[in-house]
Order: structure tokens, then C-alpha cells, then sequence
């Protein structure tokens, strides 16, 4: 009775009994909902899928205050309708959403109210707190001097980093955590001058290394542990292994260019093992450290009692999509939010449904947007304790009518379209006609940059370059044709670290380090 099919793909999957009896336990700890959670209409995959295309990180654009009319960066295309406003203006006493309160309407969808509410709030732009030097950083916090920089804390002299944490001085790095020196790799953690690296720990000056620990001085090597001097895993002496990384040329593009394609070939005819579940039991999934008892989870850590989770840290009995320090949430994206379902980007919130952009500790609110520290609300409208309590169950029975209970509103609502949001970077890839088969948007963007002068990548130095004739120059992608230039800071750890100039866009560059990890599917 347990198997469903997908309202979506037409695919067969299991509700498991650990989803069930969590589904038991949120409605325990909720009985003035008055209601059962139905079991989902997709699959979990699906349902993840339709969830993540309501976020964006990476994809930055300029917009101005709707109070001041000052220019600002947000993570909102234009498209997107939003009423923006400057970070300082939205934690001022300026900013009251409150103020856009609206009465429920019973004879109508309550979805299309709460669509009809995003329209009049007032948005924060960005997701930033303490980012010195570092405008262009979104999901951030405590950083310094970082550029492009996202999902990223504690962290400075960064450059087009995802997912980076307490490190310095890394470029195009994803998933990486306590690293300095470090380009072109993923997840890595406690690594020291690593290139071109993944899934590694406590390694430094390393090449094109895959599941190492401990290592040093090694190149296109797989497995190893605590060795040093080996290139594709085979032992060489300190003299004989300085010999032939000189050989291998790796400050000159094409050498570097074919060692990683030989280095990948070698792991597809080595079919190496790689153990992406550490210290961990009862776990499916990868990317998993320290956990416990995880159905179908991804890049989690030190969490429990949960299922189809594409990031979960510090977390237990969450299921689908995105915990940090979240108990007992289902379905969204939270930070630091308690006993909730189908809510986005709440940021400390408790008992809280159908509600995005919440801040500062909400609580017992439905339906509501970009409040802060607010209580007993409906539709950003404040009620006493007694009503709140005696019109939310009729709430539910109103979103039952119109097919809206129990899972996350529809992407017709999404602000973004499939590859501009965070979707692409975590699920395994679908054709465009297939994504939009399922309902998503493709857009396709025109970057409106000048090409005049610009210089084809395959006209750039092989090896050795000039820091002065590259600043400010204009580039064209090898693979998307957008044109791109160089930060100087980015030139300088080029030149110190021998590195050859890159022939894509850093976007391009950070989506083919997301393509060499695994996705969820």
C-alpha cells in the first residue's frame, strides 16, 4: 500500500516506514492542524527538484531600492517582480511587512493569496552578514576580500567558491572546508596547495588527487593514504618524483589540460571504490560524515532520522530538500527552524507552515513572507492566540479544497527558471525538452557584454603571462561564447601558484566541478 506512483514522471516509489512514522510524529506534535499529512504525489527526487528551483545563490543582478532608489545586487532576476531594498534599509525600523498585511479570503485558493502577498513585501536582496570587502558573495557570512564567493563563512581571499568554509585564499573550490592555497577541487578538507582535486583530507601540494588522507607531493593518484612522491599511485624517490612532475609541465595549459584527461581515464579503467559515507551507519546517500540512520541524503553531516535531504547538517527528522540546525521540518529550506513544513528560507523559526523569508525567531505563523520576530500571523496579519489557533485548521481544510495541503507549492510560482536556480547544481541533469515536459522554465539569457577586443581563449599564453596585460581584458568562453576578464587578485594567485590562464567563464568552471561530484537521482 506504501507504493506510489509519480503525478509527475510516471515513476513507481516507496513511501518508506521511517517517512511514515515521521509523518505520525509531526502530526502528534501538531493536533491543531486538525489533519493528516497526505502521502506525497511525487517522487521524492521530483519533489526535491521542485523545491530547489525556488533558490538561487550564483546568479547575481542589479536592481534598485523601491524606498531610497539606490542601486543595489540581488539575487532576484528583474523578471522576478519583487519589491526590493538595501540590506541596511530592510533591518531598519523602515522595513514593517506587517504593514501588507491581508484578511483571508475563503472563497479563493490560498496560495494564490499568499502569491498575491509576495507581490507587496518588501525583499532583502541578498543573504549576506559581515562581508567585508566581499560585495559580489551571497550566502555568506564573516567573510573578507572574498569575490563570487557563495554559501560561504568564516572564510577571505576567496574567488568563485561554493559551499567554502573556515579557509583562505582558495579559487574555484566547491565543498571545501579548513583549506588554504587550494583551486579547482572538491570537497576537500584541512588541504593545503591541493589543484585539481576531490574528495580529500589532510593533503597538501597535491595534483589531481581522488580520496586521499594524508598525503603530500603526490599527482593523478586515488586511494592513498599517508603516502608521498607517488604519481598515478606509483612510488617514486623525492629526487626521481621532482624529475618527472617537471616533466609533466603542469604550469603549461595543454600538459595540464591532457594530464587530467589521462588521470581520468585511469579511474574509469582502475573502477576504484571511492567511500563517500565516513563514520556513519545505516546511511544512503554520499557525501555523508558522522550521521546516523539517513534515507537518500547528500552532503550531510553530524545528523539523524531523516530522508531525501540534498543538504542536511546539525540536523534530525527532516525530510525533503534543506536543513541547518533544523529538528522536526518537512519539506523547504531552513536554517535553525524547529517543527515546520513547506516553508523557504526561514532563518530561526518554530512551528511555522507555508512561509518564506521568516527571520529572527517567527513563530506560529501560516502563509507569511519576510517578517522579522513575529508571532500568531496569517498572511502577515497578527492575530491573538486563541484565533490564530481557531483559523488555521480551517486554513487547512480551505488548502485541502484547492489540492494545496500537504506538499510545496507548485513551480508555476518559482521565481526562477531551472538553470538559473540551485537545482542544477545538486540533481542529475535533464534535457531541456524533458525539464520542460515536467513544468520547469528554461530561460535563456542574454549577458548584453561587449565583445569588442575581445580575445578567443585559444589565443591565450600556454603558460607564462604578463599580470598587466590581462588586467581588464575581455575573453571568450570556450564553451558558452559569454565574454569574461580577469580579477586581479585572481591573475596574482594565477602567477604565485603557476597556474595557466582558464579559458571559461568562472560559472562554466564551477558547473564542471558540481558535474565531477555525484548528484542526487
Amino acid at each position: 500500500m506504501n507504493t506510489r506512483v509519480c503525478a509527475i514522471t510516471g515513476q513507481n516509489f516507496q513511501v518508506s516506514d521511517q517517512h511514515i512514522a515521521f509523518l505520525h510524529k509531526l502530526e502528534e506534535l501538531n493536533p491543531y492542524l486538525k489533519s493528516s499529512f497526505p502521502f506525497p504525489r511525487f517522487h521524492p527526487v521530483e519533489t526535491i527538484r521542485r523545491i530547489t528551483v525556488f533558490g538561487n545563490l550564483s546568479h547575481l543582478y542589479r536592481s534598485k531600492s523601491v524606498l531610497s532608489g539606490k542601486d543595489l545586487l540581488t539575487r532576484f532576476s528583474p523578471s522576478s517582480g519583487y519589491r526590493l531594498v538595501t540590506s541596511d534599509e530592510f533591518w531598519s525600523d523602515q522595513v514593517d511587512n506587517s504593514k501588507f498585511s491581508q484578511n483571508i479570503d475563503f472563497s479563493k485558493s490560498f496560495i494564490a493569496q499568499f502569491v498575491e502577498l509576495y507581490s507587496k513585501v518588501l525583499m532583502l536582496p541578498l543573504g549576506v552578514i559581515n562581508a567585508e570587502n566581499s560585495n559580489y558573495v551571497n550566502g555568506a557570512r564573516n567573510v573578507k576580500n572574498c569575490y563570487m564567493c557563495f554559501t560561504t563563512t568564516e572564510s577571505q581571499d576567496c574567488l568563485y567558491c561554493h559551499s567554502h568554509y573556515n579557509g583562505n585564499d582558495n579559487l574555484d573550490c566547491v565543498y571545501v572546508s579548513k583549506c588554504q592555497n587550494c583551486y579547482a577541487s572538491s570537497d576537500l578538507s584541512n588541504c593545503y596547495e591541493c589543484q585539481h582535486c576531490q574528495d580529500c583530507e589532510n593533503c597538501s601540494m597535491c595534483f589531481s588527487c581522488l580520496d586521499c588522507r594524508g598525503c603530500q607531493d603526490c599527482i593523478a593518484s586515488v586511494g592513498l593514504a599517508n603516502q608521498q612522491y607517488c604519481i598515478f599511485n606509483r612510488q617514486y624517490s623525492a629526487a626521481d618524483y621532482q624529475q618527472e612532475k617537471a616533466k609533466l609541465n603542469l604550469s603549461s595549459y595543454k600538459a595540464r589540460k591532457q594530464l587530467l584527461s589521462d588521470f581520468d581515464d585511469y579511474i574509469i579503467e582502475g573502477c576504484f571504490k571511492i567511500n563517500r559515507v565516513v563514520n556513519s551507519s545505516d546511511c544512503s546517500g554520499v557525501y555523508i560524515r558522522n550521521s546516523d540512520n539517513l534515507e537518500h541524503c547528500f552532503n550531510a553531516s553530524n545528523s539523524r532520522d531523516s530522508g531525501y535531504m540534498l543538504v542536511i547538517q546539525n540536523s534530525s527528522d527532516c525530510w525533503y530538500s534543506y536543513a541547518v540546525d533544523c529538528e522536526m521540518v518537512y519539506g523547504g529550506a531552513n536554517y535553525n527552524v524547529k517543527n515546520s513544513g513547506f516553508c523557504y528560507a526561514m532563518f530561526g523559526a518554530d512551528s511555522c507552515w507555508y512561509s518564506h523569508w521568516l527571520f529572527n525567531n517567527c513563530t506560529n505563523c501560516f502563509g507569511c513572507i519576510g517578517l522579522k520576530n513575529k508571532s500568531y500571523c496569517i498572511l502577515n496579519k497578527e492575530y491573538s492566540k486563541e484565533e490564530y489557533f481557531e483559523l488555521v485548521p480551517r486554513i487547512v481544510n480551505l488548502m485541502k479544497k484547492y489540492g494545496e495541503w500537504g506538499e510545496f507549492m507548485s513551480i508555476d510560482y518559482a521565481p526562477y527558471s531551472y538553470h538559473e536556480s540551485w537545482a542544477s547544481d545538486y540533481m542529475e541533469g535533464l534535457s531541456d525538452q524533458e525539464l520542460l515536459n515536467r513544468g520547469y522554465r528554461i530561460d535563456t539569457y542574454d549577458w548584453n557584454m561587449d565583445a569588442s577586443g575581445a580575445r578567443p581563449s585559444d589565443q591565450l599564453p600556454d603558460n607564462d603571462f604578463s599580470i598587466e596585460e590581462f588586467i581588464g581584458a575581455k575573453i571568450v568562453c570556450e564553451i558558452s561564447n559569454r565574454v569574461f576578464n580577469y580579477q586581479k587578485k585572481e591573475l596574482d594567485f594565477y602567477k604565485r601558484m603557476k597556474i595557466p590562464l582558464p579559458r571559461r567563464h568562472w560559472e562554466r568552471r564551477l558547473a564542471g566541478i558540481f558535474n565531477k561530484r555525484v548528484k542526487m537521482s
